[in-house]
């Protein structure tokens, strides 16, 4: 799972239905799904070729749409200290996970420590 996916997408790019994909997954209703972790996909009404592809176009206008708003000026370390929530410091910083992600491919989210260091780009609104 990639960041800003949801169960509804998966569904959408499968042409199936969610709870086909939580039973499938012994998911409960309202589950969230977490970024990183695999699930098990049902390819019985289209080919995993054509699902990437949905799923690529999906992540190609997500970041369109963020870059015609946003640009990325440098970037700056962070060190984590308790408390810190990466989805919190992304958000202060207006950064989406699917960016951070990008900037720190091998942090697992769900498992960060104190002391462990994470590089945030630092974003500007773009002038219109």
């Amino acid at each position: 799972i990639q960041a800003a996916e949801t169960l509804g997408h998966y569904a959408e790019w499968l042409g199936i239905r969610a709870s086909d994909i939580r039973r499938m997954n012994n998911m409960v209703f309202r589950q969230p799904v977490i970024i990183g972790e695999r699930l098990e996909l049902d390819f019985s009404k289209v080919n995993k070729q054509t699902f990437e592809q949905e799923r690529r176009e999906f992540h190609r206008d997500l970041q369109s749409d963020y870059f015609r708003n946003w640009r990325i000026r440098e970037t700056e370390e962070h060190g984590i200290t308790r408390g810190d929530f990466l989805v919190n410091l992304a958000r202060e910083r207006s950064v989406p996970m699917w960016l951070f992600r990008q900037y720190n491919p091998d942090i697992d989210a769900g498992r960060i420590q104190i002391g462990q260091v994470v590089v945030f780009p630092v974003v500007e609104r773009v002038e219109i």
